[in-house]
């Protein structure tokens, strides 16, 4: 074996991965595959995949994911808009005058929407987020999940994975600080310590949200549900898709 191939070897060896559980005993992200296969081990249907970054195992986490194959409705990420009915639905790219509007008194880099939907009878919880940069360039994502032990919380669960997935966006788009939009008021409280968290989705919320605040400076807005907001009503709309809701 020759030196370059002694390097490869030793590159192979010591090459980190990282592994995400969406369904099994306890979802999440491990560092190794011992833990992993602990996790997924005789859990019919366990759904979990290995990545290069903890930033593509936290995407995929977050992904609409296992819903496909129990044939409830999941779509996936996307940048297109969701028929908008009667509504008034932005255009890809806003107005110089709207990104003016929406990024007045903020003083960040970006800002998103966040909202979550339920549905009762798929037990499927959902999100749809909103990303706004000061370019104007506009980003729409969805997700939806069914771990019986967050559906407990119904659309709240959808809206802490739609604040999470702004954040992770966030970060992806190479920005320095995110201003959150959203309805439900423990998406802030939760994340900056004003409420308790005692349920697995709380817990796994706070700790993200510290942790990604050292990557990405985060604040949060509160805005009144349904009350004609355009991007949180959009937000709503994408959410409601998401878990299969017309």
């Amino acid at each position: 074996m020759n030196e370059g191939q002694n390097d490869r070897k030793q590159e192979k060896v010591f090459m980190k991965w990282y592994y995400a559980v969406q369904k099994g005993k306890k979802p999440g992200i491990y560092s190794d595959w011992a833990s992993c296969s602990q996790a997924v081990e005789a859990v019919s249907g366990a759904v979990y995949k290995k990545f290069r970054t903890r930033e593509e195992a936290e995407r995929f986490l977050l992904s609409d994911g296992y819903e496909k194959k129990s044939g409830a409705p999941a779509p996936s990420s996307s940048r297109k808009v969701p028929s908008p009915g009667k509504k008034k639905t932005p255009s890809l790219t806003p107005s110089a005058e709207e990104v003016k509007a929406e990024f007045s008194g903020i003083d960040s880099s970006a800002i998103a929407y966040v909202d979550g939907s339920y549905n009762a009878l798929s037990g499927v919880y959902a999100y749809g987020a909103i990303l706004l940069e000061r370019s104007g360039e506009l980003s729409y994502f969805q997700g939806s999940g069914s771990d019986p032990e967050l559906a407990v919380m119904r659309n709240v669960s959808g809206e802490i994975l739609g604040s999470m997935r702004a954040v992770l966006e966030g970060i992806r788009h190479g920005l320095s600080s995110l201003t959150i939009f959203y309805d439900y008021m423990g998406i802030e409280a939760w994340a900056d310590g004003q409420w308790k968290c005692n349920k697995k989705g709380t817990i796994a919320y706070r700790d993200f949200i510290k942790e990604k605040r050292k990557e990405i400076a985060i604040s949060f807005r509160k805005v009144p549900a349904h009350s004609g907001v355009l991007f949180n009503e959009l937000a709503d709309r994408i959410a409601k898709e998401a878990a299969g809701i017309q």
